[in-house]
This record gives structure tokens, sequence and C-alpha cells, in this order.
């Protein structure tokens, strides 16, 4: 690393380079002083002090500090955790060690055995849960969450779980819209998803609008008690991008509004299109 100097007076000033621990780097009778520091270990980062005195005037000074930094810590996961069925959800700390600098990111692994069936980025560091779905009933998982900084990523905390013999549903796979529907109305259609051990009592369905890409929150559209009825007939206000999800209930509580369910629809004046 270089570190450059700079100093004027008459007569032409000393100028001394100091490493951290107080030792002398450099000596030179000049108005710059340009020194090359390799940063080998730890002893090497910290302040480094450039002095530059003459005989006429008082001795100056300049302060540089390098900080050193190193793998963030190890996240800690929650002791208690969601764990259902066909899914879970995973809430974690922060490392008590960021590496000298701020944590960035996260990732979440899950392996069942030893094949990784998940690996998410989670690029805000200010989330700290994550839900997984799509899991196999009565199965041991290992969930492992890693924390980032500016340079490194840190090691795992690891924890063993297994899901249950019954839990909450699945969320509800909602059918490919028609081809051919109205200019205000589409009707949203969905398969009786996996119960997980107990009968499903209702459907909901959500709707939520996507405004320059960024989906906006939830909404409830209707409660449906009747399982028999797997349809719901939704407006639509042209020039819109709607996401629907449909989640289930049993007797244990609500599904997650599974990523993997959700359905985007854009509509315009003469056409609705699912991508």
């Amino acid at each position: 690393m270089m570190l450059k100097c700079v100093s004027d007076g008459v007569p032409t000033p000393t100028l001394t380079w100091y490493k951290p621990d107080g030792g002398q780097i450099d000596r030179t009778i000049d108005t710059q002083s340009i020194v090359n520091v390799k940063m080998s270990g730890d002893q090497d980062f910290g302040t480094y002090k450039c002095n530059a005195k003459n005989v006429l005037t008082p001795a100056d000074f300049k302060i540089v500090r390098i900080e050193q930094i190193k793998k963030p810590g190890t996240p800690t996961i929650a002791s208690s955790l969601n764990i259902q069925a066909s899914s879970l959800t995973v809430k974690w700390t922060a490392p008590a060690d960021d590496g000298g600098s701020p944590i960035t990111a996260y990732r979440v692994v899950i392996l069942k055995g030893i094949t990784e069936i998940k690996n998410v980025n989670i690029t805000n560091p200010g989330t700290i849960s994550w839900s997984a779905e799509g899991l196999d009933r009565e199965t041991e998982y290992t969930l492992r969450v890693f924390a980032r900084n500016a340079v490194f990523e840190g090691p795992a905390a690891e924890k063993a779980v297994k899901t249950k013999y019954e839990g909450v549903p699945a969320a509800a796979t909602i059918d490919k819209l028609p081809n051919q529907v109205t200019d205000d109305t589409i009707t949203l259609k969905w398969r009786e998803p996996q119960n997980n051990g107990k009968v499903i009592t209702q459907y909901t369905v959500y709707q939520r609008i996507v405004t320059d890409g960024k989906p906006g929150e939830w909404i409830e559209l209707k409660t449906i008690t009747d399982v028999s009825v797997r349809e719901l007939k939704v407006a639509l206000e042209s020039g819109k991008e709607y996401q629907f999800v449909v989640t289930a209930t049993n007797e244990f509580g609500e599904s997650l509004k599974e990523n993997e369910k959700i359905a985007t629809l854009k509509a315009s004046q003469s056409m609705f299109y699912v991508v």
C-alpha cells in the first residue's frame, strides 16, 4: 500500500514516517515523501504517522489509519423455529463481530443429507428471517446461515431440523389463466394442495400491485370456506400489474404465501397475459 505525505516550508522540512508500533519507516528532506507499506499481518494495520519538521516552525504531522477487514463472525440461529410439515421459517441474529466492515448480506442454505436443495442470497442486511417451502414431510434437514461484509463471507451457523408429520397445508397452485378474458376481469382457478395431515377448511385469495418492479403489500380479496369452490372472479384495472396467491388453512393454521405459487398478471387495454 502506498502512503503519501506532502509538506512545504523554508528551509525544506524533514519528513519522517512511523509505523503503528512507533518504528520509523522512512526519513527524507523533501516536500513530499512516498512510502510503500506491506500489509502482511495484524501488526501492519493501525495508525501511520508522517511527521514534518524544520528548524524554524513547530513540527506538524499527518495521521493515516489503515483498518483491517476480516471475515465476519457466525450468525446465531434462533432456538425456536416455525417448522411445519412442508415448510419452515428460520430466524437468526447478526454476528457479534462484523470483521471490521458492516454486514451487507446473508446466505441461507438447506441440505437434505449431503444434497443442497436451497441456496438463497438475502441482500438486505436488515432481513433476519427467511421461509422455505416445498419440503418433504417428516424429513431431516440441515440449515446453514452465513453473514457477509464488504469483502468476506464468514463461517456458517448450522442447525439440524426435522419437518413435522402433520402441519399447515402447502399453498395452492393457481392454474394457468385462460387465453380469452374480458378487459376488466379474470377468473382465478387453483388446485387442492397437499393438506399435510389435516383437512383443509378454507382458502384465502390475496392480491398485490407491482409498481416499477416493486411488489406492494398483500391485500386479502376473499376467504372461501366452501373448499369445493376453487375459483374466484377478480376485477382488474387497465395498465396495472398484479400478483395473486392462494393460501390454504387447516387446524394447524394457514400456509405460507409461497413464492413459487405466486401468479403474475399484466393488464392492458385489449389483453391480459401471464409472465
